[in-house]
């Protein structure tokens, strides 16, 4: 037996009640006795059927091995979660000392090639020194609650050298900064995708966070 809520549905089993939240998210709640009493419940999500999308959109190549084995190490283990895909726009060369007016141009010409990689229906967040600063157990409950109220596309923007352009700012649902440190925009990639990595595994319950 199959009960809708508006876009979530309930099936009824012997012992146990599958819930899926906007067609993305599904758990099913296992009873210990009758589900007339409601009692010993538990909940178990299916790492399967989550069916998020993460994309990580980024300015430039990556070349060091280091980084690009660290990369696909975390992308692996994120498969059990999400699909996950990273996506590279070529940084626009500048030289090495040019104006304040140059520097917004190189910005502009980066954020349009970034912009051109975001649909309508992502939720991004956007890499940046003045964004807001969270602990991973916050940034754990903001990607639990995306999902939940069915953002199952989040996109993340790094920027080049130089940062990212006012109109990806604003395209941004969110600013999120890693701290004041100052540090490559590509080593940059492998701490954001080891953190949502553990904001995953931390939803999960797993110990890898201590």
């Amino acid at each position: 037996m199959e009960k809708f809520f508006g876009k979530n549905s309930i099936k009824f089993e012997p012992q146990s009640v599958e819930v899926v939240f906007n067609n993305t998210t599904k758990c099913r709640l296992c009873f210990e006795q009758d589900v007339e009493n409601y009692s010993g419940i538990s909940v178990n999500f299916d790492d399967k059927l989550i069916g998020m999308n993460i994309k990580i959109v980024c300015v430039g190549k990556l070349k060091e091995k280091y980084f690009k084995d660290a990369i696909a190490e975390y992308k692996k283990r994120l498969s059990r979660f999400a699909k996950v895909s990273i996506v590279q726009v070529p940084d626009e060369k500048a030289p090495e000392k040019f104006s304040a007016a140059e520097d917004e141009r190189v910005k502009q010409i980066e954020g349009e090639r970034i912009l051109s990689k975001i649909k309508d229906k992502e939720y991004v967040y956007v890499t940046a020194i003045k964004g807001k600063q969270r602990s991973s157990e916050e940034f754990a409950k903001e990607i639990q609650d995306l999902a939940t109220y069915g953002h199952s596309d989040i996109t993340f923007v790094i920027g080049g050298s130089l940062g990212t352009s006012d109109a990806v700012n604003k395209r941004g649902d969110d600013l999120i900064s890693f701290g004041k440190l100052t540090m490559p925009h590509q080593l940059m990639r492998v701490v954001l995708i080891e953190q949502i990595y553990r904001a995953f595994m931390i939803n999960s319950g797993s110990p890898y966070h201590k």
